[in-house]
């Protein structure tokens, strides 16, 4: 009885004893991680938002993203040799092995070189209205390098970084500033309140290039357009305004505040100045006509809307109460009106279509260029009421190369624009780019 419980004892001694080697053991095997971190440059310039990718024998163990120092970090890491790598549209790959040690930290800063894409990328401010933005980029092509000409450019935007993991949108909206320089842009709407952060881009067969990543901000606040006021008198008219965006939370009250004493009125002037004017409704358009204006004055109006957090005000517009049809000339035998000045004594063909086609003269919209036939029937009215020269509303008519002025027709083997003479009525057909005299007109 004696001697099992010796063994007893002395097995128990040996299994405790061989316990605590198996966990001295364990504990000395495990040893300290270490850390891999580093900078990002391009240029000498950190890059933020750049994705980096860590590999173990050929195969994915973390990535991460460099912050707005440029920096990157690995924690945590096995004492062993890694592969670094950055991948990123418009840089060149870059990769690189590391051995980390255990307890030490191990540095690889990694410089990245643009790809040789012949492009040169400006991200410009994007301009808010409301819940939409307008991003606007430019870019550069060297014309020595051949297929250096974008196939493709467009904008990333996102509310977090890198950009280019985030919405992609494209656009053909691009004007030329010089030889080999385009302004390029895009409409993006319905944005939800936040900071967003975007970058243009032009592509090529050689690769992408960025642009410089901006900021902008959506508020949520509401967004109002003043539009010109119509159907205007000596005493009344109609103002007009547009709801942009109607707000985050939405918008409560909207209506006009006019003046003739400030530029810029606002709901809180006092009314012995300024005239508030509330409509009711919630559609996107919205009108509201006044009455009581003093006559030959003119005034400043602005579209507004307000919700629980701010009042937003459209750009301020004016509008004179003189007689709407005092620079107008009827001739009911033409079944015309015609505007008594000149829009324009030298613009090309479609800038005087542009002229014409944009005027508010009188409060219509349908003012337009005339007909080859229209100028020449106005030419042969004029002789027979004899239009005195320079009588302000009569066509100018002194010599023959000042008289010419754009008609609305073109030639149907050329295409180019008719002008009549209206010194003699003659006309012929010449390219656009050149300048001739511009009148409106509409039908009655």
């Amino acid at each position: 009885m004696t001697q099992i419980k010796k063994l007893t004892l002395g097995l128990l001694a040996c299994l405790m004893m061989a316990a605590a080697t198996i966990g001295c053991s364990k504990i000395d095997n495990t040893g300290k991680t270490g850390t891999i971190y580093g900078i990002v440059t391009v240029t000498g310039e950190p890059l933020k938002g750049i994705g980096v990718s860590l590999f173990v024998d050929d195969a994915l163990l973390l990535k991460t993203v460099t912050y707005d120092d440029g920096h990157y970090e690995f924690s945590d890491l096995e004492p062993k040799e890694y592969t670094l790598k950055v991948e990123a549209e418009g840089y060149k790959t870059f990769s690189t092995t590391v051995m980390v040690e255990s307890g030490r930290q191990a540095r690889a800063d990694m410089q990245l070189t643009l790809l040789e894409t012949g492009l040169q990328v400006i991200t410009f401010e994007a301009v808010v209205s409301g819940n939409a933005v307008l991003l606007q980029g430019h870019y550069h092509y060297n014309s020595n390098i051949s297929g250096s000409y974008p196939e493709e450019i467009g904008f990333y935007y996102s509310t977090s970084t890198p950009v280019s993991n985030g919405t992609k949108v494209k656009t053909n909206d691009q004007e030329s500033t010089s030889y080999y320089d385009y302004d390029f842009k895009v409409d993006v709407p319905n944005l939800m309140s936040g900071t967003y952060y975007v970058q243009a881009y032009a592509k090529n067969s050689k690769g992408t290039t960025f642009g410089d990543i901006k900021t902008f901000a959506i508020s949520g606040d509401p967004n109002v357009k003043t539009l010109d006021a119509t159907n205007v008198t000596q005493n009344t008219a109609t103002l007009n305004g547009e709801i942009v965006f109607a707000g985050d939370p939405a918008f409560t009250e909207r209506g006009f505040v006019y003046s003739r004493y400030f530029s810029n009125p606002t709901i809180e002037d006092p009314e012995s100045s300024t005239t508030k004017k509330v409509v009711s409704g919630t559609s996107t358009s919205f009108s509201a006509n006044v009455d009581n204006l003093t006559n030959n004055v003119t005034y400043h109006v602005r579209a507004y809307v307000t919700n629980a957090n701010i009042t937003v005000y459209g750009e301020s517009v004016e509008f004179s109460t003189a007689d709407p049809n005092a620079n107008i000339i009827s001739i009911p035998t033409l079944g015309l009106m015609i505007q008594k000045y000149d829009i324009s004594s030298g613009a090309d063909w479609y800038t005087a279509e542009s002229l014409c086609e944009s005027s508010t003269i009188g409060g219509y919209t349908d003012w337009r260029l005339p007909t080859k036939g229209e100028l020449q029937s106005l030419y042969s009215y004029g002789v027979s009421v004899n239009w005195n020269t320079n009588q302000v509303g009569y066509f100018y008519h002194n010599s023959a190369s000042d008289s010419r002025y754009w008609s609305g027709t073109k030639s149907s083997s050329y295409s180019n624009p008719y002008y009549v003479q209206m010194s003699s009525g003659a006309t012929d057909y010449l390219p656009s780019s050149y300048t001739y005299r511009v009148r409106a007109v509409r039908n009655i």
